[in-house]
């Protein structure tokens, strides 16, 4: 097997599931009242549902063919799934019925999956090598007083009696 062609594989199955879920035919209603709430809340959630289905197909393949996810899909994987897996708990909490318990809950944990493999694909991830040599640390002065320094500090100044405190500007330096 090719280096790259297993990336590509798992490219290819993520695009294909969103464009089943992104690209499904559906039946267009125009009667000129305007947008409903329901309608405006499936306009929002087919995206973020979309880009979850994505992040879980990508994650199957790149686990069937047995490599690491990128540190970028985990990344984008944590900032899409992280927000749904707080509301998703939320929700949970505040299920009436074991119906919406039951669905919320699955989401729930669909969600704390796809937070979790984020993260532990970032903890995990191997240091990444760098071309570029480590920088060498200055040599050490031998004289460390060599140059004046100066240190300039507010302070408080008692008027001899302890009735007020004025305020003044201390300085010290070595020469």
């Amino acid at each position: 097997m090719r280096p790259g062609s297993s990336k590509l594989r798992a490219m290819v199955l993520a695009i294909a599931v969103a464009a089943l879920v992104g690209l499904a035919p559906r039946a267009a209603k125009a009667c000129g009242s305007g947008a409903s709430v329901l309608a405006v809340i499936i306009a929002a959630a087919v995206p973020v549902v979309a880009a979850d289905v994505t992040f879980t197909g990508y994650d199957l393949g790149t686990a069937a063919l047995d490599e690491r996810a990128s540190n970028g899909w985990a990344t984008a994987e944590i900032g899409v799934a992280a927000p749904q897996f707080i509301l998703g708990g939320m929700a949970v909490a505040n299920s009436r019925s074991n119906d919406a318990l039951i669905v919320s809950g699955f989401y729930t944990l669909w969600m704390a999956a796809l937070t979790g493999h984020g993260v532990v694909t970032l903890a995990t991830s191997p240091p990444q090598a760098s071309d570029k040599p480590a920088p060498t640390p200055p040599p050490p002065s031998e004289n460390l007083f060599a140059h004046g320094r100066w240190s300039v500090a507010p302070t408080l100044l008692t008027d001899g009696r302890q009735n007020a405190l004025i305020p003044g500007i201390g300085a010290a330096g070595t020469f």
